[in-house]
């Protein structure tokens, strides 16, 4: 159970939020997404990559230029190399994958987008000496990387596809299953016939925003580390819950369960993990038994009319979290009335947001005014879900974090 040694692996990460055309929107929380896990990626308490050894690019990115990246990467990885793209996708007529970049033409998706073959094969061939390649896609129709269904396990031929290995290879060829130190992996935030979204008032897309929430806040009472299948099924569970299209996995060697992070979270109930900074509960944690129509904004493809909203009304853009004035603090355990007056001040939907604004007051440098609103959530909570559950657990780990900054 080792971490992947941070010095002989590289991460390129994508995040295109800016687009030319009228109908692909505007999407900051790509952008966010990009540059959030990178963050996490190099912070030692997770993984340790030296920041050189990651590249993130944003807003104004081409086609080359993630290319080479990418490239650059591959040729310098012999542990692990991690691939991330977060933006729009697009499908053409041939079913295949395009990931949007800003001068795309939603209606010719060959034009001004990143073929995911092209990148596949690019990481697969540079990248030869890797011993585990992770790609990760977050955009609508993600799930065609796979060549799966909308439910049922991959075939031989659908994991050939996503990994890019050729599917009529002869057995000669192919190597052995129980080689399992090393492999290739895909994850993807939606099927093929599926979009992907952000959740109106997220910073984040839905699936990074529930991977980032994963890795900042862990996984309470698996042990010291995690493996990256496990953090998938957290993030696919959470996902699946609410009703929200289900996140796809593709693996090779079982590489998934031989790539470890560390955990931030307790190793047991009552335990409190060490030199852990908070992880941002906000809207990625929150469940919900509506409509997904109603509460999520689509990744729209501009290429097809009946997809381009689910929800009625405008939608609404993400924009990042500011902190609130000191001023505003207050130790009120009403802050979502909207959401209180409909389904009271105990409802899961109420309590779980809650979460969001000790965070941010925390940041915003007001530590002891965070913990006094984490302590009232956590017995709140305790209250109404009980003290084992992980919702309670987790803002207890919290509440002991801002203790700590409050030098309590």
């Amino acid at each position: 159970m080792a971490l992947p040694d941070p010095y002989r692996s590289r991460a390129v990460l994508v995040g295109i939020g800016d687009y030319v055309h009228a109908d692909l929107a505007a999407m900051p929380a790509a952008d966010a997404g990009a540059a959030r896990l990178a963050r996490l990626l190099c912070d030692p308490s997770i993984w340790g990559l030296p920041q050189e050894h990651v590249t993130v690019l944003g807003r104004g990115t081409t086609q080359e230029r993630i290319l080479t990246a990418a490239r650059d990467a591959a040729l310098a990885t012999e542990d692990t190399l991690v691939v991330y793209f977060a933006g729009h996708g697009l499908r053409d007529q041939g079913e295949r994958l395009h990931l949007a970049l800003a001068g795309t033409d939603p209606d010719y998706p060959q034009i001004g987008t990143l073929p995911y073959r092209q990148l596949r094969d690019l990481i697969r061939h540079a990248g030869h000496r890797a011993k585990h390649r992770v790609t990760i896609l977050d955009c609508c129709y993600s799930g065609i990387a796979g060549g799966m269904s909308g439910s049922g396990a991959p075939t031989r031929d659908d994991l050939a596809t996503a990994l890019g290995e050729r599917a009529d290879a002869s057995a000669e060829q192919r190597p052995s299953s129980d080689e399992d130190d090393y492999g290739d992996c895909v994850l993807t935030s939606a099927p093929p016939q599926s979009r992907s979204f952000v959740r109106p008032g997220a910073t984040l897309p839905e699936f990074t925003g529930e991977l980032v929430t994963t890795l900042e806040a862990g996984i309470t009472g698996v042990g010291p580390m995690i493996t990256l299948e496990r953090a998938w099924l957290r993030v696919r569970d959470r996902m699946r819950g609410r009703g929200s299209p289900e996140p796809q996995l593709f693996t090779q060697n079982n590489a998934t369960r031989h790539i470890h992070f560390h955990n931030r979270a307790p190793h047991h109930h009552g335990e409190h993990s060490a030199a852990a900074p908070a992880p941002d509960p906000g809207l990625a944690g929150t469940r919900s038994t509506r409509d997904i129509g109603d509460r999520l904004e689509g990744f729209a493809t501009g290429s097809d009319n009946t997809l381009r909203r689910i929800a009625n009304g405008p939608q609404t853009r993400a924009t990042p979290d500011t902190a609130p004035p000191t001023a505003q603090v207050t130790t009120s355990p009403h802050q979502h009335p909207a959401r209180t007056d409909a389904i009271g001040p105990d409802h899961p939907d109420t309590l779980t947001p809650r979460g969001g604004r000790p965070h941010r007051v925390g940041e915003a440098g007001e530590h002891a005014a965070a913990a006094r609103l984490y302590a009232e959530l956590v017995a709140d909570q305790t209250r109404v879900l009980g003290a084992d559950h992980p919702d309670t657990l987790r803002a207890r780990h919290f509440h002991a974090w801002a203790l700590g900054n409050a030098g309590k």
